[in-house]
């Protein structure tokens, strides 16, 4: 594949970082906040580039010996991850230890530069399931609760030394609100003290980036470039750079095979091209360049492979094999999954999920795609090269496949609320469903001991149901007959006793109350079936209810819906209550002000910023005030 100058899907790195452009005043801001406090979390949308930030804008402010960067991601388990990383930092040495504090002792002591911990794409700690339950010193791998409790613990014990250390935490932002647990006292009380939430490019930021871009690649224009710039606007490249990196990757590519050929370029030089009136036409707009690129090298690859390894598989087979494949590089949140690989004698690439028997084809798969830079190779697992690629392939699915995840994530929803309430249980016509499903879902042991809780419940209830009308039509039963007993003993009373009656209004009254008890017993003998027939009713409904969730998939859907619907609502009443209570201490502080009771006022905003660190009316309100802005407790 011809080599290109443009990153495309891959983040800048400190050797970028003279051609990363566009994010001067944020790259400003991250260094002062590294110069006030040891510990930063970095937050932006998914593709804003917070990555790239990190290791290509701050190394424009950091020289070699000002760091030592250090990238962790999560993979099977973080503090694994963390201590090979640690062990790779000094090569050979064998007596390294497996405390993570000490390692980083150890690697301060060899290299004397100040060590910045970068764990990127920390999200992962919450959506990636373990890859594989593997033995660390002789202990099996820990819980997800587990896991992320000892990691913060381990970070505030790495805080707490003299280890010139720098903590960075780079999150996708629907994901910040998972931290609070790890915000108090045993883990890390100032963990949103000092923060940068990386906003979307403006349109002078843009601009910046195309403009130096093709200087620094020897790009020259036969159109305008403001019609370059209007078209990555209005494609959302500004909030999405994946796009605009893939947009300017893909004039360059189209405008170097006309100046070119397809013949590859060789030394430090860019050869030059020039982008034409056609090729900005030909490439098209923005939104979807990276959904047609992806689409155009699955057909390559597909061409390429049905012609070699492949080349038995029809096409219904290919296409159940790319949705199998793909379906397990994205997690139940649509980001990415990683997914561990390993090689065998023959070379050959075999992944640890799913059932891939061809091995040879699976492997040519794998090198065509990460060729074509959809999937990236690391040392243990594999992985797609950007959240947007995984949010290509979650709108890829089929209906039984959304269908799938759509169940696992209400089973953990609610296997969540379990855990906090201790109620709550699955349903039978869930259960049923999850019955048709299971073969092709992962749960982990608790989750999976939940299902199983729910099933006992359910039979339970049953069992209980079905003595409960087993009971009730007995006691029908029994008062029918003994209805009739009293009745034919009533009769034979009144007519033996009718020849000792002296008169005939004694036999009128007798034959008066004979008819009183018989409607009394008819009445008694109503109401027994009615409430049997209650019972049989409610039995029906519960069976109608679990043939309707067993017969169609769009009753759970629309369940899904209601419980979605009715969680966003909550959600809006939380935020109205939470934006009166804020308003409430901006009346108050504003009182304060008014009467020249600054200290008074000073303590309604520390208060109103550590409870809401998050609201910018707050934050806005500390900036205005020049005698609080510097307050460190802010």
């Amino acid at each position: 594949m011809l080599k290109s100058p443009f990153k495309f899907l891959d983040p800048y790195q400190p050797e970028d970082k003279d051609l990363f452009f566009g994010r001067s005043t944020e790259i400003s801001v991250l260094r002062e906040l590294l110069n006030s406090s040891n510990l930063i979390l970095i937050y932006g949308k998914s593709g804003t580039g917070k990555t790239s930030l990190i290791k290509g804008g701050l190394s424009q402010k950091l020289t070699f010996h000002d760091w030592l960067p250090v990238t962790i991601r999560r993979n099977e388990h973080i503090l694994t991850s963390l201590c090979n990383e640690f062990r790779n930092l000094i090569p050979g040495d064998s007596q390294i230890e497996e405390d993570p504090v000490e390692c980083l002792n150890r690697i301060y002591n060899y290299y004397l530069r100040p060590i910045y911990l970068i764990f990127d794409q920390f999200e992962e700690i919450f959506t990636n399931k373990s890859l594989a339950a593997q033995e660390s010193s002789g202990q099996l791998a820990m819980k997800a609760e587990e896991e992320r409790a000892a990691f913060f613990k381990v970070i505030k014990t790495i805080l707490d030394t003299d280890i010139p250390t720098k903590i960075l935490f780079c999150i996708r932002e629907e994901y910040i609100a998972q931290l609070y647990t790890y915000e108090d006292e045993s883990y890390l009380p100032n963990l949103f003290d000092f923060r940068l939430r990386i906003e979307p490019m403006t349109r002078k930021d843009v601009e910046e980036v195309v403009e130096k871009t093709f200087l620094a690649f020897n790009i020259r224009n036969a159109i305008p470039v403001s019609k370059i710039i209007e078209n990555l606007l209005t494609g959302g490249a500004e909030r999405q750079l994946a796009y605009l990196q893939v947009y300017l990757d893909n004039l360059w590519r189209d405008s170097y095979a006309v100046d070119h050929g397809n013949g590859e370029w060789y030394g430090r030089n860019i050869p030059e091209v020039t982008i034409s009136e056609g090729i900005f036409t030909q490439v098209g707009q923005v939104s979807d360049v990276l959904k047609r690129y992806f689409t155009k090298k699955k057909a390559e690859i597909r061409a390429l492979l049905q012609n070699g390894p492949a080349q038995e598989f029809s096409d219904a087979d290919w296409e159940g094999f790319e949705q199998q494949f793909y379906s397990n590089f994205i997690t139940q949140q649509g980001t990415k999954q990683p997914v561990k690989y390993t090689v065998n004698d023959g070379n050959m690439i075999r992944l640890e999920m799913g059932n891939f028997e061809e091995l040879e084809m699976v492997s040519h798969y794998v090198n065509e795609l990460e060729s074509a830079r959809i999937i990236r190779k690391e040392a243990s697992f594999l992985e797609l090269a950007h959240d947007s690629l995984a949010t290509i392939v979650q709108e890829g699915l089929t209906a039984e496949q959304v269908l799938i995840r759509n169940i696992e994530q209400s089973i953990l929803s609610n296997y969540q609320i379990f855990q906090e309430s201790n109620s709550g249980f699955l349903s039978a016509g869930f259960i049923e469903i999850y019955e048709r499903y299971k073969s092709k879902m992962e749960f982990e042991k608790p989750v999976l001991d939940y299902i199983e809780f729910s099933r006992d419940d359910n039979d339970k209830k049953v069992t209980e149901l079905q003595t409960a009308l087993l009971s009730s039509e007995k006691r029908k039963k029994r008062a029918y007959i003994l209805g009739l007993l009293c009745l034919g003993f009533l009769i034979a009373a009144i007519i033996f006793g009718g020849k000792f009656y002296k008169n005939k209004a004694d036999l009128q009254e007798a034959l008066a109350l004979q008819k009183e008890i018989t409607v009394l017993l008819e009445k008694e003998k109503q109401q027994n079936l009615n409430n049997y027939n209650k019972q049989i009713e409610i039995s029906q409904k519960l069976k109608v209810a679990n043939d309707l969730a067993l017969s169609s998939a769009d009753s759970l859907e629309r369940t899904l819906y209601l419980v979605r619907s009715a969680q966003a609502r909550a959600a809006q009443s939380d935020s109205r209550r939470i934006s009166e209570e804020v308003k409430k201490y901006m009346r108050a502080a504003d009182k304060m002000h008014a009467l020249d009771n600054h200290e008074l006022e000073r303590a309604i905003l520390v208060n109103a910023a550590r409870k809401y660190p998050l609201n910018k009316e707050i934050r806005n309100k500390i900036k205005d005030n020049a005698t609080l802005e510097t307050r460190s407790d802010l």
